[in-house]
């Protein structure tokens, strides 16, 4: 309980000085569910860069503290999540490469910590409104579909 409390503090503190850097406090919480052809289901809320996951079919929780380069400025940009999975007390990064299309968003992911390799991924999202829909393959041979609503 103390790691999880130590990590979240982090988080917070890291992204309370991001934006205060920016001088930017925009609000960027959602909420999503995640369906795969594995029988893995996901929910996640995330507010400023924070995100918490609860795996439905099992207790796998993890906190994720996720940053983007280069988004404002380019069609191509860089996404590097961190992850801390509770249960396992691992974190991992999966750092993405996503090119934004007029009508929807390409990404291309990799999952890895320095002891281990996990799978890679590849997914388009389209945008309607407040609404992402996701359709992604990864190298476990599972399909994914997420649904997210920003506000």
């Amino acid at each position: 309980m103390k790691k999880l409390v130590f990590v979240l503090l982090l988080f917070t503190s890291i992204t309370y000085s991001q934006s205060k850097e920016t001088g930017q406090f925009t609000s960027t919480s959602s909420i999503s569910y995640e369906i795969r052809t594995n029988g893995n289901s996901y929910l996640s809320i995330a507010h400023k860069g924070i995100a918490l996951r609860h795996r439905s079919d099992k207790l796998e929780n993890r906190i994720t503290y996720k940053r983007n380069f280069f988004k404002d400025s380019s069609k191509l940009y860089l996404s590097i999540p961190l992850h801390y999975k509770i249960e396992k007390s691992e974190p991992t990064l999966k750092p993405a490469l996503i090119y934004q299309f007029p009508k929807f968003n390409l990404l291309i992911q990799k999952e890895f910590w320095y002891k281990s390799s996990k799978n890679a991924t590849i997914a388009i999202d389209y945008l309607y409104k407040a609404v992402t829909f996701r359709v992604g393959w990864d190298t476990s041979d599972t399909f994914r579909f997420r649904l997210e609503y920003k506000f």
